[in-house]
């Protein structure tokens, strides 16, 4: 049966990709509940967005995750007069994840200027203003703001153990801006090389989960996302 055939898919293929018609019925409910991630393509136009949004509620009355259902914007700078902030409000509750590889090695500077270079050791730069409009845009769309921090060696003591200051930096500048940072990791896929110390391990990483969460500790409520590798 369908079920059987889909965990056929699973243990043979990393990534299974199934396009469905526009329609909830028995047959498409069974791939969207073995699906991980549900990615719903979205045009410009009042038919598309209203279905679109009727799905999204019948997603919540199922019991989908929000983290569940992604959704692309096919032809994006063609609005037909719709606010995109009006079009993500109304999809939501949303999570804004601001986090990647570049966060790995990039420095907060609330005082800093957008396009000014980072401090040494770093690659990129974020600033106070920047993360304001992130504040700004998450309340424009009842949206929650996720994000990780540097992981990289300029962020570390001497002894290679990770220092918590720009975390507590950025986390103390979210509370004075209301920036609604609700939940964050503690860096983007640590078991990459990517922005992470050239002999880093598994001891080093219980050592820097350890002083993480005892600062989200002195942070609460906020949450922790998946600390797994």
């Amino acid at each position: 049966d369908l079920e059987k055939t889909l965990s056929l898919l699973r243990r043979v293929y990393e990534v299974v990709v199934v396009d469905t018609p526009a329609v909830v019925n028995d047959v498409n409910l069974c791939f969207l509940d073995s699906s991980d991630t549900i990615l719903e393509v979205v045009t410009y136009d009042s038919t598309t967005i209203h279905n679109t949004i009727a799905l999204a509620d019948t997603f919540r009355v199922i019991g989908y995750s929000p983290t569940k259902v992604r959704y692309l914007l096919n032809r994006a700078d063609s609005n037909a007069g719709i606010d995109p902030a009006d079009l993500a409000r109304a999809l939501g509750p949303a999570y804004i994840r601001v986090s990647g590889s570049w966060a790995n090695s990039t420095y907060f500077d609330p005082d800093g200027a957008a396009g000014s270079p980072p401090p040494e050791g770093f690659g990129g730069l974020l600033t106070g203003e920047q993360w304001i409009d992130v504040g700004e845009f998450a309340r424009a769309v009842d949206g929650e703001v996720t994000t990780s921090f540097a992981s990289n060696d300029a962020i570390r003591d001497s002894s290679g153990a990770w220092r918590s200051d720009q975390a507590r930096a950025l986390l103390a500048f979210s509370k004075d801006h209301n920036v609604p940072l609700t939940a964050v990791e503690l860096f983007n896929e640590p078991g990459l090389p990517v922005g992470m110390p050239a002999s880093y391990d598994g001891a080093a990483y219980a050592l820097d989960v350890q002083t993480f969460l005892d600062m989200v500790d002195d942070d609460r409520p906020l949450r922790v996302l998946d600390l797994g590798c």
